[in-house]
C-alpha cells in the first residue's frame, strides 16, 4: 500500500529564553583619601553593554561583617568597613544578570597602617634628641619614616625598618623647640603620624667675669650661650642676707648683673644657667669675694711708740664681715722703698717692726684687712698716715 502524506503543517516550536552573560565591570578605582586603617571605598564604572541587574562585590579576607554584598545596577560605589589596618585585601566586582555572572573585576589594596605607639624622649643633649616608640597594635607596617622640623644638620626625614623602634636626630641647635613625627608606611599608605615637641638643652654659658666687687657688692658678666636662649638665671650663694640671690635676665643684650646686700670678706659663688623651652643649661660659676671693711683709722703714735729703729702703730678694728687679719706696711719714703710688711691676726690691732727701720728716715704706714687666700685673697681699702702725719724713727 502506498503511503499517505499528511498536509497538516509544522508542530508548534518549542522555545527557551537565554540571557549571555554580562560584560566585566569597569576597572575598580579606589582614591588614596578613601582608604583608612579600618575601610576601603570602592569605585567602578558598568559594563560596556547593558543587561546587568545586580553587582557582587566581595573582599577577602573577609572581616567585620563584609560577606559578599549584592548592590542595585545603578549603584557604582560601595565601602567595605571593620577592615584590619595594615592588611592586604583582595577586592572583587562582578556583574550579576538572568544570564549569569561576568568576568569578575578584581583589585588588590592595603589598609592604612595603624598609628605608632607613643613617642617616648631618651637623654637630649645641646645637639641631639633620641627618640623610641612602640609599633602600631596591628601589623602591615613596612617601613617607618621619621622627621623633625626645623630641618637641621642633615635631618631631613629619614626611612628605618620596621623592625627598628629608635632613631638620634644629631646636629641639632641648642634650645631650640623641634617637632618630632613617626609615620608607619606600608602599601597601603601612610598611617597618622605620631607627633612630639621637644626642647634641645640650652647650651652652657661662657666665661664669668667679675667686673666690680665692693665690701657689700659683686659685679658679674658672661659670656653668651651658643644657640637660642629665652633668659638666663644668675645666682648667687651663700643666700644669708641677700636680698635677691637670684635673678632672670631676659635683656639678652645685657650680660651682667650686680649682687647688692653682701657680707664683706665673703667667699661667693656665682652661677649662671641659660633657660630655653624649659630646660636649663649646664650652669657656669665663677667664685668671688667681697672686700673685706676696711680697718679703723691709724693712731698717731705717742712719744713712747717711736724708737731709732721701730714704730709701734695701732688702729681701729675693721667694723664687720669676714676678714682673717691685717697687714701693716712701712714704706720708706725717700724713693718709696717698701721696706717690710708684717701680718697680725684679726683679733689684734696692733703692729710694730722692731729691726727693718733706720734712724732718722720718713716712714708712711698702710694698715689694711685681709680675707681669704690664694685666687680667693681680698685686701680692704687702706688707711694710712699721710702728710703731715708722716712718722719718723728717732736719730
Amino acid at each position: 500500500m502506498a503511503a499517505t502524506h499528511l498536509s497538516g503543517g509544522d508542530s508548534a516550536p518549542s522555545t527557551k529564553v537565554q540571557w549571555t552573560t554580562p560584560a566585566q565591570p569597569g576597572e575598580i578605582t579606589i582614591d588614596p583619601a578613601e582608604v583608612t586603617t579600618s575601610r576601603i571605598k570602592i569605585t567602578w564604572t558598568a559594563p560596556a553593554t547593558g543587561g546587568t541587574e545586580t553587582y557582587r562585590v566581595s573582599i577577602s579576607p573577609e572581616h567585620g561583617g563584609n560577606t559578599p554584598a549584592s548592590v542595585s545596577s545603578s549603584t557604582l560605589e560601595h565601602t567595605f568597613n571593620g577592615l584590619t589596618a595594615g592588611t592586604e585585601y583582595n577586592i572583587r566586582v562582578v556583574a550579576v544578570s538572568s544570564g549569569g555572572d561576568s568576568v569578575e573585576r578584581t583589585k588588590v589594596q592595603w589598609t592604612t597602617p595603624a598609628q605608632p605607639g607613643e613617642i617616648t624622649i631618651g637623654a637630649v643633649t645641646v645637639s641631639s634628641i633620641p627618640i623610641t616608640w612602640a609599633a602600631p597594635a596591628t601589623g602591615g607596617t613596612e617601613t617607618y619614616r621619621v622627621s623633625i622640623s626645623p630641618e637641621h644638620g642633615g635631618n631631613t626625614p629619614a626611612s628605618v625598618s620596621s623592625s627598628t623602634l629608635e632613631h638620634t636626630f644629631n646636629g641639632l641647635t641648642a634650645g631650640t623647640e623641634y617637632n618630632i613625627r613617626v609615620v608607619a608606611v606600608s602599601s597601603g599608605g601612610d598611617s597618622a603620624p605620631s607627633t612630639k615637641v621637644q626642647w634641645t638643652i640650652a647650651a652652657q654659658p661662657g666665661d664669668i667675669t667679675i667686673t666690680e666687687v665692693t665690701v657689700n657688692s659683686v659685679k658679674a658678666a658672661w659670656v653668651a650661650s651658643a644657640g637660642n636662649v629665652q633668659r638666663y638665671t644668675v645666682s648667687i650663694s651663700p643666700t644669708t642676707d641677700v636680698p635677691n640671690p637670684s635673678q632672670d635676665i631676659t635683656n639678652l643684650n645685657a650680660l651682667e648683673h650686680t649682687f647688692t646686700g653682701l657680707t664683706a670678706g665673703t667667699l661667693y659663688t656665682i652661677s649662671v644657667i641659660a633657660k630655653s623651652g624649659g630646660t636649663d643649661s649646664t650652669d657656669s660659676t665663677k667664685q668671688q669675694r667681697t672686700r673685706p671693711s676696711p680697718p679703723g683709722d691709724i693712731n698717731q703714735p705717742t712719744d713712747d711708740m717711736v724708737t731709732t729703729t721701730n714704730i709701734t702703730v695701732t688702729w681701729g678694728p675693721s667694723p664687720g664681715g669676714e676678714f682673717s687679719g691685717y697687714e701693716v706696711i712701712f714704706t720708706l719714703v725717700e724713693g718709696g722703698v717698701v721696706l717690710t710688711t708684717v701680718e697680725v691676726d684679726s683679733g689684734t690691732t696692733t703692729a710694730s717692726e722692731p729691726s727693718a727701720l733706720s734712724p732718722g728716715q720718713l716712714y708712711l704706714i698702710e694698715v689694711y684687712a685681709v680675707s681669704g687666700t690664694g685666687n680667693n685673697r681680698m685686701e680692704s681699702d687702706r688707711k694710712n698716715i699721710t702728710t703731715p702725719m708722716l712718722l719718723r724713727t728717732l736719730l
